[in-house]
C-alpha cells in the first residue's frame, strides 16, 4: 500500500510539476466548460434522425437502419452507434463523451510533440477554443451523423501523429479501428481515409522498420473503403423508402441541386435553359424562389412537369460536367458560392456557449467571407512554418497539417461538386480540419523559432532523424 502511495505521489510530482502543470490547467478548464456545455445543450432532431436511429413510430421505422449489407437508408457507422444507447438523450451523452476525449487526446499529443512551452500553451489552448465553440458543441446534441464524423476524424488525427512520431502499437491499433469506424459514417469520409492511406503508404516506403504495421492498418483501411464502396449504391436504393420525397439518393441529389443551385441563380438557370434546353416549369421555379426551404413541395410541383421530368431524367447524369466544360463562368461562380457556405459552419440547436461571441465570429466569419478567410489562414500558418523554420526543425508536425489541408481542400471540393442541399453540412469536418492544421503549423514554426533563439547551454538534446525531437510523455 506504501508503495502504491509513493508512486501515485511520484505520478502527481511529474504531472504538475514544471510546465507539464499548463497541460492539466488547459484540460482541467476545457473539462469543465465541456461539462457547463453538457448542462445547458437541448438534444435536436431533424426529418432525416429517422433514417438513422427508430423512433417508435410506424411511419418513420420503416425497416432496419443498421445493415452491414447496405439494406439500410445510412452507412451502419453513425446507426450501429446509436444503437449502443437506449435513448436520444443518451445518444447525445455519448457523442459528447466522444467528442471530449477524441479533441482532449489531440491536444495531448500535440503538447508532446512540442518542446517549447509558449508554443505548447498555444496549440493546445487553439485546439480546445476550437473544441469548444458553439458550431463545434452543438454537433453533439443533433442525432445526426456530424459529431461522430468530426470526434472520430480528430481521433485518427491524434492517433497517426502519435504513432508517426513514436512508432507505438497501441495508437496505430487505435487509429486503424477509429478510421474504419470513421469511413462508415459518410460516403464522403472516404477521400479523407484515402489520404491517411497516402501517409501510410509512404511511410511503409520510406521506413522500412515500420512497414509491416503501415501495411497491416492500411489493410484495415482499404478493406473498409473497398466494403463502403460496395454497399454505398445499395443504401442509396433503399434511401428511396425513407426519404422526404419518395426517390433514391441520386434523384433525391438531382431535386436538390435543380431547388438551391440552379433555379434561384440566374446566371446557371439561363445555361440550363439556352444551352441544355430545359423546359419550363413554373410551379417549379416559384418554389424555388421562396426563402423557406420545403422541398416536398418543390418535388411535388417538379413532378406535375413531364416534361421536364423527362429531361431531367435524361440529363441529370451529366448535366453538371457539360455545365462546367460549356458555361465556366457561371459555373465557378456558383461552386464558389457553394464552397463558401460549406466552409462557414452553423448550428442546429441552442446550446450553451461558453465562450464570447466574438470568439466564434473571428473562427467563422461566414460568407462572403469564408472562402477568403480560410485561404488567408492557410498562407498565413505556412508562411509562419516557413520563416519560423518549421518545416526543417518540425516535420512531422508541418508536413501532417499540410496533408491535412490539402486533404480538407480536396474533399470539400469534391463533395460541393457532386452533392446538393445544405451545404453548410457538407464541410464541417474540412473546415474544422484546415483550422486545426493552421493551429499546429502556427505552434510549430513558434516552437522552432524560440528554440532557435534560446542560448546553446539551454539547448535540449539534438534531434530526431525526422527534424523533431524525440517526444517527451506528457
Amino acid at each position: 500500500m506504501r508503495e502504491l502511495g509513493s508512486r501515485a505521489k511520484g505520478l502527481a510530482t511529474r504531472v504538475w510539476g514544471g510546465e507539464h502543470r499548463w497541460l492539466v490547467i488547459l484540460l482541467a478548464a476545457y473539462a469543465l466548460a465541456r461539462v457547463v456545455v453538457l448542462a445547458g445543450g437541448a438534444v435536436f432532431t431533424s426529418y432525416d434522425t429517422f433514417s438513422y436511429v427508430h423512433r417508435g413510430d410506424p411511419f418513420y421505422d420503416r425497416g432496419p437502419v443498421v445493415s452491414f449489407t447496405g439494406h439500410a437508408p445510412r452507412l451502419w457507422g453513425v446507426p450501429l452507434f446509436y444503437a449502443l444507447f437506449p435513448s436520444d438523450a443518451w445518444r447525445a451523452a455519448g457523442q459528447w463523451a466522444l467528442g471530449t476525449i477524441a479533441w482532449a487526446t489531440l491536444a495531448w499529443v500535440v503538447w508532446s510533440l512540442l518542446r517549447d512551452t509558449a508554443a505548447r500553451v498555444v496549440a493546445v489552448a487553439g485546439i480546445l477554443l476550437v473544441a469548444l465553440l458553439d458550431f463545434v458543441s452543438n454537433l453533439d446534441f443533433a442525432i445526426l451523423s456530424e459529431s461522430l464524423t468530426v470526434s472520430l476524424g480528430v481521433l485518427v488525427l491524434a492517433m497517426l501523429l502519435r504513432w508517426l512520431a513514436t512508432g507505438g502499437r497501441a495508437a496505430l491499433v487505435i487509429m486503424a479501428v477509429a478510421g474504419f469506424w470513421w469511413t462508415f459514417t459518410r460516403p464522403d469520409t472516404r477521400v479523407l481515409v484515402g489520404f491517411v492511406l497516402l501517409v501510410l503508404a509512404a511511410v511503409a516506403w520510406r521506413a522500412p522498420h515500420r512497414r509491416k504495421a503501415a501495411v497491416a492498418a492500411g489493410a484495415v483501411l482499404l478493406v473498409g473503403v473497398g466494403w463502403c464502396s460496395v454497399i454505398a449504391p445499395v443504401t442509396q436504393e433503399e434511401f428511396k423508402h425513407w426519404g422526404a420525397v419518395d426517390a433514391d439518393q441520386h434523384e433525391e441529389l438531382w431535386l436538390y441541386r435543380l431547388r438551391k443551385d440552379i433555379l434561384p441563380r440566374p446566371d446557371a438557370k439561363a445555361v440550363f435553359v439556352e444551352r441544355f434546353g430545359m423546359p419550363a416549369c413554373p410551379g417549379a421555379e416559384r418554389s424555388a424562389q421562396r426563402a423557406e426551404w420545403d422541398i416536398v413541395e418543390f418535388a411535388n410541383e417538379y413532378r406535375q412537369c413531364p416534361d421536364l421530368v423527362a429531361w431531367g431524367e435524361a440529363n441529370r447524369d451529366d448535366i453538371f460536367t457539360r455545365f462546367a466544360l460549356q458555361a465556366p463562368g457561371p459555373y465557378l461562380a456558383m461552386t464558389y458560392d457553394l464552397t463558401s457556405w460549406s466552409l462557414s459552419g452553423g448550428t442546429y440547436g441552442p446550446v450553451r456557449s461558453v465562450l464570447p461571441g466574438f470568439v466564434h465570429r473571428v473562427a467563422y466569419p461566414g460568407p462572403p467571407w469564408t472562402v477568403p478567410f480560410t485561404l488567408a489562414l492557410i498562407v498565413v500558418a505556412v508562411v509562419a512554418a516557413v520563416v519560423g523554420g518549421a518545416f526543417r526543425q518540425r516535420r512531422l508536425i508541418v508536413w501532417t497539417s499540410v496533408v491535412t489541408m490539402a486533404a480538407c481542400l480536396v474533399s470539400v471540393v469534391a463533395t460541393v461538386v457532386t452533392a446538393g442541399g445544405q451545404v453548410w453540412r457538407f464541410g464541417i469536418q474540412e473546415s474544422l480540419g484546415i483550422r486545426i492544421a493552421a493551429i499546429l503549423m502556427v505552434a510549430a514554426a513558434l516552437d522552432s523559432l524560440r528554440r532557435r533563439r534560446r542560448p546553446p547551454a539551454d539547448a535540449t538534446p539534438s534531434a530526431a532523424p525526422n527534424g523533431d525531437q524525440a517526444p517527451a510523455s506528457a
